[in-house]
């Protein structure tokens, strides 16, 4: 059973660590220590709880469906609609956020390297992987999450001595204190795990384990975040740049930086492949179009984004996390009550704990919206 527990905590918890990692060291330092410490723990919290949610919706539901069949299923066509719009435009931006990071780590690998020649090889690459064997991309996923934690680590290892640095931060700043918001919304988000983990406990006739496993699979990644900031901010103080990695290549050693951008640049690839290869599925899928469409969308939007102005790194990270992932959030929510509802568990706890799920979201949309 412990086994078991391990491996759900392990899929959701790889799916969770990624891209976002990279821009937490930057709002903490802009934030503050005290305003960047409350959002990691109310955020841990309050998006596991939306997965418990998720997890009850897909527990509840015969059949395997997406967050568009559910939607379809509960909500009805326009909420349907939401769903199949929301997802690939929020899953292409975050294409374009691993473009943005490929285009930084081949940098760290191959110092000189012009810009637009580490953007051109980014893209390339992990295009190529997208249309890659599914098996082959599971795998690929793995050493990607591991990869990440090993990067963690090594930062850590190099910065450990500087963490006293952390008290030159700042207590909080009222200026960025809406900062964290999006960017640490994105870094806990693992709903794409859910379906599969619920699948997995179910098959393994284990499902009592499903819901502390979406509890510690969701807030266990804190604990890496943790290591992460204060590894950068003990190596370059409050001189934090927004993706974590320019500014570490004149502090580590030159065979650090080399293994931070090898492992960076795996992490960031095989999450490209992932992501593509899920957006490819949906509009193909769910949407219904041709095949060809499908992979000529997931191959050219994303460099089209980038070069159209969207590569500013912790805004696009902002934006995907503030306003599509809460989208996400609203219609998870929506769907648990209905779930609720039909079972005639809709009490005043359930109630209260919705709503204030809601106006977190909410919130979120609209501060994205008018802010950006």
């Amino acid at each position: 059973m412990f086994r078991k527990l391990l491996l759900g905590v392990g899929l959701l918890s790889g799916t969770i660590i990624g891209a976002g990692v990279f821009a937490l060291p930057y709002v903490f330092s802009r934030s503050g220590w005290l305003v960047g410490s409350a959002y990691l723990l109310i955020f841990a919290a309050i998006v596991a709880l939306a997965h418990l949610m998720y997890a009850e919706v897909v527990e509840s539901t015969p059949g395997e469906h997406r967050l568009v069949g559910f939607s379809k299923m509960y909500l009805g066509k326009f909420f349907e609609w939401v769903a199949t719009i929301i997802s690939p435009i929020g899953l292409m931006l975050m294409l374009t956020v691993y473009l943005i990071l490929g285009e930084r780590f081949f940098m760290l690998i191959l110092p000189g390297t012009l810009k637009p020649a580490a953007l051109l090889l980014a893209w390339l690459i992990g295009t190529f992987l997208i249309f890659w064997q599914t098996k082959r991309l599971a795998l690929a996923e793995a050493l990607g999450t591991l990869s990440i934690a090993a990067i963690i680590f090594v930062i850590f290892g190099y910065g450990a001595k500087g963490v006293g640095n952390l008290v030159i931060l700042p207590a909080a700043d009222l200026k960025y204190v809406f900062l964290p918001y999006g960017v640490i919304l994105f870094s806990y988000w693992g709903r794409t795990a859910i379906p599969p983990l619920v699948k997995f406990f179910k098959e393994g006739k284990a499902l009592r384990l499903a819901r502390p496993a979406v509890i510690i699979g969701t807030v266990l990644p804190t604990i890496l975040y943790v290591f992460f900031i204060a590894g950068v901010i003990g190596l370059v103080a409050n001189n934090v740049t927004e993706d974590s990695v320019v500014g570490l290549a004149s502090t580590l050693p030159i065979e650090a930086v080399w293994l931070v951008g090898v492992l960076g640049l795996l992490a960031v690839l095989t999450s490209y492949a992932v992501v593509g290869k899920n957006i490819y599925q949906t509009i193909v899928f769910d949407a219904r179009q041709k095949p060809f469409l499908g992979g000529l969308a997931v191959a050219l939007i994303p460099m089209l984004l980038y070069t159209a102005g969207f590569n500013n790194f912790i805004a696009l990270i902002g934006v995907v996390g503030g306003i599509f992932v809460s989208i996400e959030g609203v219609l998870i929510v929506l769907l648990w009550r209905r779930v609720r509802r039909e079972k005639k568990r809709l009490g005043w706890a359930a109630i209260a704990s919705s709503w204030l799920l809601l106006a977190v979201f909410c919130g979120g949309i609209l501060y994205e919206l008018i802010y950006h």
